[in-house]
């Protein structure tokens, strides 16, 4: 059983600059994402407590991969530069590999610190406890392994995207009939 009491006490030592480890992701948890289904099984990271707008979720450190390296094929590294094409990849440490992506509904963000290979995770808005935490992968739009996953997100943006707008055209036609 976990000590909820010890994890909280030593958000607060860490918050304080009392504990200084390069790698914390006690308030974060691995579980079976709500995401997957029963012919796609896969894992999530999830907020052990809940979370305010600007929390600092998780921190981390990435090692960065050898020169030559092909990310593109592998789901489980992280783009290590601004750069598109991107040439250099990372592995990072804590749950960071689990957080899945959306485009739409991201309540989290990596910002990331290529010169001393580090990483935050920071919510963007209030989270609750034992909700999935999501952010939008850097690298979706044009990674080859994302492929299938990004098809998938931007075809279901894209389907709400217009049947928001059909629904507010809809919506003024009827305000103008009635007036």
């Amino acid at each position: 059983m976990i000590n909820t009491m010890n994890i909280m006490g030593n958000s607060l030592k860490r918050e304080s600059g009392e504990i200084k480890d390069k790698v914390f992701c006690s308030d974060v948890y691995v579980s079976e994402s709500v995401f997957s289904t029963e012919q796609n099984k896969f894992d999530g990271a999830f907020a052990r407590v809940s979370f305010q707008e600007g929390d600092l979720i998780e921190y981390g450190i990435v090692r960065v991969l050898p020169e030559g390296f092909d990310g593109n094929l592998s789901p489980y590294v992280f783009t290590w530069s601004d750069e598109i094409p991107n040439k250099r990849w990372g592995m990072a440490s804590g749950c960071a590999t689990f957080y899945n992506t959306s485009i739409k509904d991201a309540n989290v963000k990596m910002v990331r610190d290529f010169v001393n290979n580090t990483f935050k995770i920071i919510a963007l808005r209030d989270i609750e406890q034992d909700e999935e935490l999501l952010h939008t992968y850097k690298s979706l739009q044009w990674r080859t392994c994302f492929k299938e996953i990004k098809d998938t997100l931007n075809y279901n943006f894209e389907k709400e995207v217009e049947e928001s707008v059909n629904s507010t055209i809809n919506s003024n036609i009827n305000k103008l009939e009635n007036n």
